[in-house]
């Protein structure tokens, strides 16, 4: 009986030695959360940088001049403010062909698949986009 109970006790601990361990390498429920922000954040560029390339296709290539310009290509002036935050996404028109668009983001995304395609600066939080891209 002794025995067995040892055992039961050594289990428990190697069962909450194994949970704290992997909480700590995924970061928890806090860690999630950011990614899930930062996912949605990731998502409203993009459409941003779509409906920046739309009123660039139907204005003779010209860039807008702010978000709040992208007038039928965007229904809704809602995907150009952060919805964790409240703070509006930025944008910024760099040459005729060029832009910049930026966010806040809370978590380390040097590593993200669009960089490959988009110059990504993870200490700004810019994407660097060419209309010709």
């Amino acid at each position: 009986m002794r025995g067995d109970g040892i055992a039961r006790v050594m289990l428990s601990g190697i069962a909450i030695g194994a949970v704290s361990v992997g909480l700590w390498a995924v970061g928890g429920p806090a860690t999630g959360g950011k990614e899930r922000r930062d996912d949605r954040r990731l998502q409203d560029l993009r459409t941003l940088q779509t409906d920046i390339d739309c009123i660039a296709s139907s204005h003779n290539d010209l860039l807008p001049e702010t978000l709040v310009d992208l007038g039928a290509c965007m229904p809704s002036a809602q995907g150009i403010t952060d919805p964790a935050s409240g703070q509006p996404y930025r944008y910024a028109r760099k040459s005729d062909r060029s832009y910049i668009l930026c966010a806040d983001f809370e978590t380390d995304l040097s590593q993200i698949p669009d960089s490959a395609v988009h110059r990504f600066d993870p200490a700004t939080g810019c994407f660097s986009y060419q209309l010709d891209e």
